[in-house]
């Protein structure tokens, strides 16, 4: 991209870090604009070529043609706005949305916003732009067209979603789980239900997300950060906390752990940098929730599931697990040391990182005669070779 210089995060206000942070904020109301391009496409039929226009502002896939202006390109080691692009004579009328975030860099918070070349040799740089330009109403969804142009689709072209709002909201967050995508979602989930049309409200332990008499809660740790599911186990109706306690603290390693009663449907290990909460509960409708949402039959045959969820800070000093590929028949993806997974230049873990203690309950609870154990982050039964 010659004939312009561009400007590293670390001569831009807040720098990196800020960046990230406002982008955490709102990754979830973003995808629930890719989720509808996705449900359009699909409904369109196959996938087969596509066109992109940034004059004509247009993009077709699956037939179809969508009004769509580009917001910018990225090269491999800068990012360029349309707007500044000298090699594109776009009309002004077609950057409309691109120029409608650089008008509001100061209002947002987000200074990269008007700086016309930002060089950053980062892959997901465009993805997270455009997650900035829907979350803040200027495109419906986003297309990255070549792997380097990212396209914005002017609202009122996308199908109405089929599912409930709190449905959305929960294929949302699995979304960005499965993608690795950080998000801030007691900061971000407001942003999220005004979209949808829902209510927020907070409690010492929970955010909970409210549609008329469905709901969804997102517990909190003690210092607010936010728990995230990370395994379901299924049990009998007669396996009682009492019963997880007492096989929890038979296991070497995890006997060790701070396990505590929180109340009579929780349990809870707090130590340096790291929660996991342990809830149980029995009510048919959670049950069967739960049991949906691990695509397998057998779990809606149990009568009880306990929802391991966990949070780690930056201040954890222990054994941090990621995701990774590890190789070998049959296995594709697996927890791992990110240590381990980094050692020798290796490519960073994908997916959000967990501390080992938790990882260590998940193993337990597998060992629990007749239970049936899911791993909500790696989308797979127990054992999970």
């Amino acid at each position: 991209m010659s004939g312009l210089s561009g400007t590293p995060f670390s001569q831009i206000d807040g720098g990196r870090d800020a960046f990230d942070h406002k982008h955490a904020e709102v990754s979830l109301a973003a995808a629930l604009g890719q989720a509808r391009l996705s449900a359009t496409l699909d409904r369109l039929g196959e996938p087969g070529q596509a066109r992109w226009d940034p004059i004509a502002g247009e993009v077709e896939l699956r037939g179809r043609t969508f009004e769509a202006q580009q917001l910018g390109s990225f090269d491999g080691t800068s990012w360029l706005w349309s707007w500044a692009n000298p090699h594109l004579a776009i009309p002004e009328a077609k950057t409309v949305l691109a120029r409608g975030l650089r008008d509001r860099a100061a209002e947002l918070g987000v200074p990269a916003f008007a700086v016309p070349m930002i060089d950053a040799a980062d892959e997901s740089l465009p993805y997270m732009l455009g997650a900035f330009a829907i979350a803040h109403g200027y495109g419906e969804a986003y297309y990255l067209a070549n792997q380097s142009q990212v396209y914005m689709f002017v609202p009122g072209q996308l199908d109405r979603p089929s599912q409930s709002p709190i449905e959305q909201l929960r294929r949302a967050i699995d979304a960005l789980d499965a993608a690795g995508v950080s998000y801030d979602l007691v900061r971000g989930l407001p942003l999220a239900a005004e979209r949808l049309g829902v209510t927020v409200v907070r409690d010492d332990r929970d955010v909970i997300a409210k549609d008329g008499t469905s709901e969804l809660r997102f517990p909190l740790a003690r210092d607010g950060a936010t728990l995230r599911t990370l395994a379901l186990c299924f049990t009998s109706k007669k396996t009682s906390l009492a019963d997880l306690q007492a096989h929890l603290r038979k296991a070497r390693g995890v006997a060790e752990l701070p396990l505590a009663q929180v109340d009579e449907a929780t349990l809870e290990i707090a130590g340096p940098g790291y929660t996991v909460r342990i809830a149980r509960t029995d009510r048919l409708r959670e049950v069967m929730r739960e049991a949906t949402r691990t695509g397998d039959e057998q779990a809606k045959r149990y009568g009880a599931v306990v929802t391991v969820s966990t949070a780690v800070t930056p201040s954890y000093l222990g054994t941090l697990m990621g995701i990774g590929d590890i190789g070998g028949i049959g296995v594709a993806k697996a927890w791992a040391p990110t240590a381990m997974l980094t050692a020798g230049g290796g490519a960073a873990p994908t997916g959000p990182m967990v501390a080992f203690e938790a990882i260590q309950v998940c193993e337990r609870l597998h060992a629990l005669p007749g239970s049936l154990v899911y791993d909500t982050m790696l989308r797979s039964m127990y054992p999970r070779s």
